[in-house]
């Protein structure tokens, strides 16, 4: 998630028992939930209304941090475990509240905002807490075909390709298990090795094993571009970049 000043935002999870007996439990910030600090927005008129609207509050912990100062580029990863037996997930909501008090020493324009912005990027669900494991990149061909370049009066190139990928020594069990791949390409301007600053750009996301890239547009001073294969399980777990496929595409001068 992305939290602005003191907005805050947790999930309610709905289970249904063998029984038909319906539950609600919150995923929420730990320590957000005493009574002189917050108060919720929407349906949820106040922090002591916030409790009782569920059975139990399980608090999320923070899993990692992006050390950017701007407080909007610092996406958090909350995690939480729990055991619901004999329970059937039914539906999930999202829980938007602000904290309306604040540390002695913070500035008090940040909690006075009226104004709520939180962004929810991503949600994972697993059976259990083992980890995923994708495989590594050698085991995926990831090939262009179809290449085709052009060039603008202005001297910029721009590339066409179709980008299809496959796994080399794919067993049964492994096709159902990746349905998504995020496509993502890195511009070099050195040679087909270096490690240049920047980041890589999201191209898009295809849920077949082929994926089009139509008229992108090259500057004149890249020498090389990189195309990252981005694996993603069903469960939403998402292999990491720095390990993920890639196809180097030299461009013609």
């Amino acid at each position: 998630v992305q939290l602005k000043h003191n907005s805050l935002l947790g999930l309610a999870l709905e289970f249904q028992s063998i029984s038909n007996k319906r539950s609600m439990i919150l995923l929420a910030p730990e320590g957000r939930f005493s009574s002189d600090k917050v108060a919720a927005t929407g349906e949820v008129d106040g922090a002591n209304e916030l409790p009782r609207k569920f059975e139990t509050i399980m608090p999320l912990q923070v899993n990692s941090l992006s050390t950017q100062s701007d407080t909007m580029t610092k996406w958090i990863l909350n995690e939480c475990s729990l055991q619901m037996p004999g329970h059937t997930l039914q539906n999930i909501y999202v829980v938007s509240y602000k904290e309306v008090s604040a540390p002695e020493n913070a500035d008090s324009t940040l909690t006075s905002s009226t104004n709520y912005h939180a962004l929810l990027g991503h949600i994972t669900i697993r059976s259990s807490m083992k980890n995923m494991t994708f495989p590594p990149r050698n085991a995926w061909a990831f090939e262009g075909e179809d290449l085709f370049w052009s060039s603008s009066p202005e001297g910029i190139k721009t590339i066409s390709v179709k980008l299809v990928w496959r796994l080399e020594a794919e067993s049964s069990e492994s096709r159902p298990l990746y349905t998504r791949f995020n496509i993502y390409v890195r511009k070099l301007v050195g040679g087909p090795d270096d490690d240049i600053t920047g980041q890589e750009e999201y191209l898009g996301a295809a849920r077949v094993e082929a994926f089009y890239v139509s008229a992108l547009a090259v500057e004149p001073n890249v020498t090389y571009l990189r195309f990252i294969l981005q694996v993603c399980a069903t469960d939403g777990t998402v292999g990491k970049l720095a390990d993920a496929p890639v196809l180097l595409v030299a461009v013609p001068r």
